[in-house]
């Protein structure tokens, strides 16, 4: 287990894709502490966003980012998907399983790397929104009872992301298509986002999109509305996960399997032998003659197929 994990971080922070991801992060959260507004994604029905006129000092850069987490989240998706979406889509899982991995370790390395990759999101953001306003802003005053009420901002938006880890996952496992995951979640922030619009009078249904942040800590209703409805999905989306991919995992193995990715998101379906390296990488009006480096290449009998060029472009 423990080489798997090691495995698809060494893939993973070798790929373009991952450093490219991270670099719209990083402006994103530079921009939005300098001009004092960042991006969001889905249907905000509680946030409070600043003003752009807002000065964002190192305590209110974190009060005010926790408002626009949902970019977190929109990224973290995005490098998850890197892991999981492209071991399913070609069929790179049955490596492990062919050289004597068991289901079960290979569902917790996963795992493991979900829940590392979340947790790597949340303090590459928060980090750097805080240091970035102390060089440009100062640190500022620090709230009464900050300590507390951040820590539980954190727990709660953690929860969240999961919760959406683990709708995103089963899609994966279940299609083996990037496109409707990304496509999933896209429809699945505006659904969870419409019932509160129409439905005002009912509490809960502000919360069913999964947003927290730091000014709805003190009310007791929101913070018990979104922990349980981030357990429901987890507990609803997670068992899910798992039995349709111990279902994957049961059917025939085989290499003859070339599933095409859609040119929606400008994923390549070209499989490439390079030593054993993954790389993900950006495409634009590459050929397939390009993406292999000149001609076709072939693989030796005794190397095993864990590279794959994988690309996309955010619109």
């Amino acid at each position: 287990m423990l080489h798997t994990i090691q495995a698809d971080f060494y893939r993973l922070f070798r790929s373009k894709g991952f450093w490219i991801t991270e670099a719209i992060l990083v402006l994103n959260i530079v921009s939005g502490v300098i001009f004092g507004a960042t991006g969001h994604v889905g249907v905000n029905t509680e946030s409070k966003l600043p003003q752009a006129t807002e000065v964002w000092t190192g305590f209110k850069a974190l009060i005010n980012y926790s408002g626009s987490i949902s970019m977190t989240i929109f990224f973290t998706i995005i490098v998850i998907t890197l892991v999981l979406g492209t071991d399913l889509t070609q069929n790179l899982y049955k490596n492990s399983l062919a050289y004597g991995v068991s289901r079960s370790s290979y569902y917790f390395a996963k795992s493991a790397v979900v829940l590392t990759i979340a947790l790597f999101q949340f303090l590459v953001s928060y980090g750097l929104v805080f240091l970035t306003a102390i060089l440009y802003n100062g640190l500022g005053s620090m709230p009464e009872h900050f300590f507390a009420h951040f820590g539980l901002t954190l727990v709660m938006q953690f929860l969240s992301t999961l919760a959406w880890v683990s709708i995103i996952s089963f899609l994966l496992y279940a299609s083996q298509s990037i496109t409707l995951a990304f496509v999933g979640y896209f429809i699945g922030n505006i659904f969870l986002g419409l019932p509160a619009l129409f439905f005002k009078d009912i509490d809960i249904l502000h919360y069913l999109n999964l947003e927290f942040q730091y000014s709805m800590v003190q009310s007791t209703t929101a913070t018990n509305y979104t922990l349980s409805i981030a357990l429901g999905f987890i507990l609803v989306w997670l068992p899910g996960t798992r039995y349709v991919q111990t279902q994957r995992f049961m059917t025939k193995r085989g290499w003859d399997k070339s599933p095409s990715l859609s040119i929606v998101f400008g994923l390549s379906s070209k499989t490439q032998w390079l030593s054993g390296l993954y790389y993900a990488d950006f495409i634009s009006f590459y050929s397939p003659t390009q993406l292999c480096g000149g001609g076709t290449t072939k693989s030796n009998s005794n190397e095993l197929p864990i590279s794959v060029p994988l690309s996309f472009f955010l619109v």
